[in-house]
């Protein structure tokens, strides 16, 4: 039996970028559902992401990052997928490393695994509030 794959996308006011990552999620993962959670958009968010391919669930107002993460957790629970993967829809995860992820999960005796663009020198600087 194949894994079933879902890729979860929290998104408020991101028309300028959704499509792109839905569709770089599309290109390096195929097979993989995507929704995008909705979280009060007022511009073309929603259309974008919809035109693009993906499940589109819909928050009336501006929740929160984390409530809209949660709704994407439900969405996976209540759809029976054995393997979630997140990512922002501005595009700052990159897709191309969603397979590296899963194949480490998927082999290994764990249950979760988080990628980071700290783990390695590659001159990525953050700001001092930030740290």
């Amino acid at each position: 039996m194949e894994s079933r794959v879902l890729a979860i996308i929290p998104a408020y006011n991101e028309e300028k970028s959704i499509g792109r990552v839905i569709g770089k999620i599309q290109k390096t993962t195929p097979g993989v559902d995507i929704v995008v959670i909705d979280d009060g958009s007022t511009d073309a968010t929603v259309q974008i992401a919809r035109q693009a391919g993906a499940v589109v669930l819909s928050h009336p107002i501006n929740l929160g990052a984390g409530a809209a993460t949660q709704t994407g957790y439900k969405y996976a629970l209540e759809h029976s997928y054995q393997f979630v993967v997140q990512l922002d829809a501005d595009g700052q995860h990159p897709p191309r490393y969603i397979n590296d992820l899963l194949n480490i999960v998927k082999n290994e005796p764990i249950d979760i695994v988080i990628g980071s663009r700290f783990l390695s020198d590659k001159g990525y600087k953050i700001s001092g509030i930030r740290k």
